[in-house]
């Protein structure tokens, strides 16, 4: 004989209430934007120069013109001023510094611009003082050159 025997179970669902608040603080802090700024001009220019018979090349530093090599003439008269900038923001914040040149384009052949050696890295405030120097092709076309030279600056 064979039975069969039926089971069922009932799970009663066991509903248990825990509620917990519970408060963190938030907190922010905003710091005063950085800035760059030129004392002197936002213009680096090297001046009235006579291309050579050979490839130059003329450094600008601060109010200072040199001719670094080749053959070019350095005339008098004209503005010499040299890249100078200071980076400003929050006092004691780390910076990054980025310095990014262009060439130099013309009527003649683009004039390659070559920046010194500068530290990329300041604590604010910093200023900077920094050799550029303009490759010059032998015999470049005379005429008015300009470009760009672009200064990034960012907290770290």
């Amino acid at each position: 004989m064979r039975y069969l025997l039926l089971v069922t179970l009932f799970f009663l669902p066991l509903q248990f209430s825990y509620a917990l608040d519970q408060n963190i603080t938030a907190q922010g802090r905003v710091i005063t934007p950085i800035s760059i700024s030129f004392p002197s001009g936002n213009t680096v220019n090297f001046g009235i120069i006579n291309a050579g018979s050979s490839n130059s090349a003329v450094r600008v530093n601060g109010a200072v013109r040199s001719l670094i090599s080749g053959d070019a003439q350095l005339i008098t008269g004209g503005t010499i001023s040299g890249l100078g900038f200071s980076i400003s923001g929050q006092t004691g914040q780390a910076a990054s510094v980025q310095i990014t040149p262009s060439t130099l384009s013309g009527p003649g052949s683009a004039m390659s611009i070559v920046i010194g050696s500068y530290t990329p890295t300041c604590t604010l405030n910093c200023n900077y003082q920094i050799p550029v120097d303009l490759q010059i092709p032998a015999g470049q076309t005379p005429g008015s050159y300009s470009g760009t030279i672009t200064i990034t600056a960012n907290y770290q």
